[in-house]
This record gives structure tokens, C-alpha cells and sequence, in this order.
């Protein structure tokens, strides 16, 4: 018989003389089997739980065997085992609350950074009742989820998370966010609560979802990078053919006038045309500039700058295309391809 039922206090009914037991006792007694049973399978816990760093590799091992939560090394589960340690979780359950997520640094240098899930976040502001007075929830639907907490002796804490801070995030556009909307407010609104009421209790951990948040986002950035076109590079096709006719028209127009500085900013133009235009092009130009010369020598009057080719029609109608500044980088005239 168990000892703790034998502190009941057992009573005889005044009709029947059946014995009963007074509603206090048999609180009492629950209280005590109950706590009995407690300490019992908290030490079968911790029996479960393991002691030393070999028998860490045991049960990483075994992890890594079955996939537990995506763990990708025995490495990389000894790792999750010792980070939950820390912060009062068991091994396995540490396994699948803590996450390794691979993001990169403003130098492009890949890195881990361990990251603890908000559920599990919530799990452990709701075990520590001596530090916690409440954390929960106060409204969850499509316009979006808020959720309040207190620390003992602190103020209320209420965060809410909705469409217009997805937005903002750019997460908006992403299938879990279409597909699981209040799923997805409520894990960064739970988050945030946890964050500013008990981050001692799990070691200052940031959340998976906001890490991933940000590796989702570095990826998408490398994709668009990716994605330019190799024309992007020297912005759009330059139409060389007008190019020219717009150099010559300055070329000979400077000779004519006589004016040494005009003459001047020619010939640095050329200079730049001919490090990119097409052979045939830079000879004509060439041509007609060692012809200008000529004739200014002999008295004679500049020869006229040939007219831009029927082909060239459609690009003679857009506006008179600036030489100096079609020499200027894409990225600093701002025609330069952006990406998506």
C-alpha cells in the first residue's frame, strides 16, 4: 500500500457509517502521489539523458541515422544536444527545437548561426512559472496575430504581426506566407514576446523563422545578382552608328569654329569611342577627323557628317544621344539594367 493514501483523513458517513474521505485529505493525498510520481519519472529521465560527451555521440549518432529534424552530422547533433543543455532542454527534444542556419556576413563569408524555434521559445517561458506570469495569445486570424506577456514584476509586453509588417519584411509574396498566413504571424509574434520577457531563459538564442527570414533573403538577392544579363554589364546595345555621326558633327564643327579647347573635347572623345566601338567605326571616325585637319590646313571648309542609315531610322527619331555622356558607366547615367 502506498504510504502517502495512509495520510488521508477517513471519515464514517452519518446515515450509512460508510467511511469517506474529507475533500482536503484527498487533495492532499493527490498532491502527494502526484509529486511521488513526478520525482520518479524525473529520475527516469535523467537516466535517459546522457552524461558525458561520448555517450552525446551515442545519441547524435542515432540521430543522424534516422534524420532527426534534418541534422546533417554527427557534428552537427552534438552540437544541438549541447545548446539545449544549456537552456534546460533534453537531448532529443533539443535535437528538434534547435536549428543551424547558414547565412552570410556583409563580406559574402558563409557562417552558422544556432537558432531556437518560437514554439520551443514559448515551451520555455510557459516551464519557468517563477520568472514568467503569463505569456499568451490575444487575437489570431488573417489580419493578423497578437500576442502578450509579463514578466514577474515587469510591464505588459504586446506584439502583433500582421499583413502590413510582412510587407514591409518582404516576405509577403512567398508560398508559406500564402498558404499558412496566421501559422506564420503568430511564430514571429510568439518570438518577439518571448525575446523581450525571458531571454535569459534560453540564453539570448535568436528564433529560426527570423534567421531564415534573412537566409531566404540573401538567397533571392544572390538569385536576381545571377539573373542579370551579361548586357547588363555596359547597358543597353549602343547604337555606334549614330555615336559616330553625333562625333563627327562635333569634330567639325570644333575645326571649323578654330576653337582649341572645343577641338580638345573632341579628341578625348575619340580617344573613349575608340576603346569600344567596332573597327569599321572608329576608322570612319578617323578618317574624317584626319580629314577635317586637311582641310582646315589648305582653308578649305569641314566635310559634312554622313547622315545616320536608313537602318537607323527607328533610332535617329529617339532624342540627340548626349557623346559625352554615352561614355559615362551605365550604373552612373542610371539606365543600367536593375534586375527583377
Amino acid at each position: 500500500m502506498n504510504s502517502h493514501v495512509t495520510t488521508a483523513m477517513v471519515t464514517s458517513h452519518p446515515g450509512t457509517g460508510t467511511p469517506t474521505v474529507e475533500p482536503e485529505s484527498r487533495d492532499a493525498s493527490l498532491s502527494l502521489v502526484l509529486e511521488g510520481i513526478a520525482q520518479h519519472t524525473d529520475k527516469f529521465r535523467l537516466r535517459l539523458e546522457p552524461r558525458d560527451f561520448g555517450e552525446v555521440s551515442d545519441v547524435a549518432k542515432m540521430c543522424v541515422a534516422r534524420n532527426l529534424n534534418g541534422v546533417q552530422d554527427i557534428d552537427d547533433a552534438r552540437m544541438r544536444i549541447m545548446l539545449g543543455a544549456n537552456v534546460g532542454l533534453p537531448a532529443v527534444a533539443a535535437i528538434q527545437a534547435i536549428d543551424l542556419i547558414e547565412t552570410e556576413d556583409k563580406n559574402g563569408k558563409k557562417r552558422m548561426n544556432p537558432s531556437l524555434r518560437s514554439r520551443a521559445k514559448l515551451g520555455l517561458c510557459l516551464a519557468h512559472p517563477e520568472l514568467i506570469d503569463f505569456i499568451r495569445p490575444v487575437k489570431e486570424d488573417l489580419d493578423g496575430v497578437t500576442w502578450e506577456g509579463r514578466r514577474k514584476g515587469g510591464e505588459v509586453v504586446t506584439v502583433s504581426y500582421g499583413p502590413k509588417e510582412a510587407k514591409l519584411a518582404g516576405l509577403d509574396k512567398r508560398n508559406t506566407y500564402q498558404n499558412h498566413p496566421v501559422d506564420m504571424y503568430a511564430a514571429r509574434a510568439i518570438s518577439r514576446v518571448a525575446d523581450r520577457i525571458g531571454s535569459d531563459i534560453f540564453m539570448g538564442l535568436p528564433s529560426r523563422e527570423d534567421l531564415l527570414d534573412a537566409a531566404e533573403q540573401q538567397r533571392e538577392e544572390r538569385l536576381a545578382k545571377a539573373s542579370v544579363p551579361p548586357t547588363s554589364a555596359m547597358g543597353p546595345a549602343r547604337d555606334w552608328e549614330r555615336e559616330a555621326a553625333e562625333l563627327e558633327k562635333l569634330i567639325a564643327s570644333a575645326t571649323t569654329a578654330g576653337d582649341k579647347a572645343r577641338e580638345k573635347a573632341a579628341r578625348e572623345l575619340y580617344q573613349l569611342f575608340e576603346k569600344d566601338a567596332p573597327p569599321e567605326m572608329v576608322d570612319r571616325v578617323k578618317a574624317f577627323y584626319t580629314e577635317c585637319i586637311r582641310r582646315k590646313k589648305g582653308g578649305g571648309a569641314a566635310p559634312q557628317a554622313e547622315p545616320t542609315k536608313p537602318a537607323q531610322a527607328a533610332a535617329a527619331q529617339a532624342p540627340p544621344v548626349d557623346a559625352a555622356a554615352s561614355q559615362v558607366p551605365p550604373e552612373k547615367r542610371g539606365d543600367a539594367w536593375e534586375g527583377p
